[in-house]
Formats: structure tokens, C-alpha cells, sequence
């Protein structure tokens, strides 16, 4: 993942599991692409665990997107998903485990 200075993410790599957010399923692994959060939206902070990802906002609303089997994602269901999905809101800061955020 990459955070840039205007605040919009870019990922590379592996979306088996839609840890990069590119939105589907069928997407293809990427070189690189830009992460569609919010249209709008400015980044503050990313985090990556090896299924799953977590993108803070400067108005402190976590988004979070990739495998979620076992709750990991925090969004009060197990699916995995393909595209940032909001998470929580009034956040500073955050991390992520391998199963846990």
C-alpha cells in the first residue's frame, strides 16, 4: 500500500482475498491501481495485515477491506470484502495482526 501526499491510496500485488480493495472478486493481482475509499476522501494513516487492510481518514473513520472469516474487519459479519467498507468512526490511530485489527 501506498499513502500519497494528496491523501489517495494506491496497492500493488496479491487481491486473493480483497486485502488490496480493488473491488471484486475477479479483479487480477495489480501492479499498481488506486484504492477507491470514498470518492473524495483524504487518507490520514494505512494499515496492512497479511489478508486484510485499514485505511484512516482525517475525519477519523476507519475503512477496512479483505478477508474476514473470522470477524477480523470488525464490521459485525464474517464476508470478506472486495472494496473499503467504513468500520468505525472517531479514530486516532490503528494496526493490523495477521487476525486481528
Amino acid at each position: 500500500l501506498f499513502l500519497r501526499e494528496d491523501g489517495t491510496v494506491h496497492a500493488a500485488g496479491d487481491h486473493t482475498y480483497g486485502q488490496l480493495g480493488a473491488g471484486d472478486a475477479s479483479a487480477p493481482d495489480a501492479w499498481l491501481f488506486p484504492v477507491p475509499v470514498l470518492p473524495g476522501s483524504v487518507v490520514d494513516n494505512i494499515a496492512a495485515g497479511p489478508w486484510h487492510s485499514i485505511f484512516l481518514e482525517q475525519n477519523g473513520t476507519a475503512f477496512v477491506t479483505g478477508r474476514n472469516d473470522d470477524g477480523r474487519l470488525g464490521i459485525g459479519i464474517t464476508d470478506t470484502t472486495y472494496r473499503p467498507v467504513a468500520a468505525i468512526t472517531g479514530v486516532r490511530g490503528m494496526a493490523a495482526g495477521a487476525q486481528h485489527t
